[in-house]
């Protein structure tokens, strides 16, 4: 028994760990961030329109995303992280909706540049969200992994101290 819950902590504390590289790993992400304004406006309004409310929520619905798939994978409920992205990606579905459409044009703003500042803007919450999502799933996975380990390696490494002494 005592096997076991050691591992679920090693395996825990191993997804914290790799959730915490996630979470350096996006912070640099978000300051190479290309928010460079259409000619005619101004760059602190255009990053104040686009600029992310809530950062903390962010980072911590990232580090719950990791223990959730973490779970999922201890479990052997795979299935789990496909409801939470199909959930994901439903609730996210109007935010980038809503950045491509609204609004369609600024008068004294080249269509073109404006079109372009807005697709970089798309893209970047779009590549952010993926990468973020993929490094939580691996953090989960390498953190589950992690556990499994433990069960396989520690009786052996156990036999071998006891052999020793």
């Amino acid at each position: 028994m005592c096997l076991k819950i050691c591992s679920c902590v090693f395996g825990f504390v191993v997804t914290l760990l790799a959730a915490w590289v996630v979470s350096c790993f996006m912070r640099k992400i978000r300051k190479c961030e290309d928010l460079v304004p259409p000619k005619g406006i101004e760059k602190a309004k255009w990053e104040w329109a686009f600029r992310i409310s809530n950062k903390k929520a962010i980072v911590i619905f990232g580090w719950l995303e990791a223990i959730l798939f973490f779970i999922s994978f201890s479990i052997g409920k795979p299935d789990l992280i496909g409801w939470w992205l199909a959930f994901k990606v439903a609730s996210k579905w109007e935010t980038w909706a809503l950045i491509l459409k609204v609004p369609e044009g600024i008068d004294g703003v080249d269509p073109i540049e404006y079109v372009g500042a807005k697709n970089r803007v798309a893209s970047n919450l779009l590549q952010r969200w993926l990468i973020g999502t993929i490094g939580n799933i691996f953090a989960g996975l390498i953190g589950a992994g992690g556990m499994k380990a433990w069960l396989v390696f520690m009786p052996m490494i156990q036999k071998i101290v006891s052999n020793l002494q």
